[in-house]
């Protein structure tokens, strides 16, 4: 489907639309396919492919919708998604041509504060194709930063992400006392990642409270 023949439906964005998903994120699996496929799968998704990170070198804008924001019984969720900006050291530019691929960290500070700001967001949900640490590392990217991003940056409810391939369940400690979820359900379909979200309202108070499984 993605290498053969791409002149009928893409199989995956058929599976992913009948599954009923609210968002996917790109992933470097995705890049590697080149423009011709990963173009026609967004466009064939019946809901948003993220990626805030991934930028167009005309436009200096993301490539792909930054986030979404979803309505759950009047609570406001937003969904952030980020890409793991170390696909140049696998992949041939041709396959990327026209994009540079910002840091997940400094990237999410400027996203968290616009979807705190300007869309009153009650729930931030990040979904990071990125490993939770340690990976690869140069001058100009770091390929796995969930744990960077919990520990620096207040605000996000609950982060899903894959790329490491490990199981993880477990909150994560910020540095202004908060806390945020982190949730890795391993890989090929092994496990399912399973969060749960209170809200509680008491006039201009708002309580979140989250709780994983695997």
């Amino acid at each position: 489907s993605n290498f053969i023949n791409t002149d009928v439906p893409n199989l995956a964005a058929e599976i992913s639309s009948y599954m009923g998903y609210d968002a996917h994120v790109i992933g470097n699996h995705d890049i590697e396919t080149g423009h011709i496929v990963y173009d026609r799968f967004s466009s064939e998704l019946s809901s948003p492919l993220l990626g805030a990170n991934v930028i167009c070198t005309t436009t200096n804008e993301p490539y792909f919708k930054p986030y979404t924001m979803i309505n759950r019984d009047g609570v406001r969720i937003a969904i952030l998604g980020m890409l793991t900006p170390a696909i140049p050291y696998w992949l041939h530019e041709s396959l990327w041509e026209g994009f540079h691929f910002s840091d997940i960290v400094e990237s999410t500070k400027m996203w968290i504060s616009h979807l705190r700001e300007k869309e009153q967001a009650d729930v931030i949900i990040g979904l990071f194709h990125s490993g939770l640490k340690d990976g690869i590392s140069t001058d100009c990217y770091k390929e796995n930063s969930v744990l960077d991003v919990a520990e620096s940056i207040s605000g996000i409810d609950l982060i899903i992400y894959g790329h490491d391939h490990h199981a993880y369940c477990q909150e994560i400690r910020c540095k202004d006392g908060s806390t945020t979820l982190c949730l890795n359900p391993s890989s090929c379909a092994y496990m399912v990642a399973d969060a749960e979200i209170k809200v509680k309202r008491d006039g201009e108070r708002k309580e979140v409270r989250v709780a994983g499984k695997l």
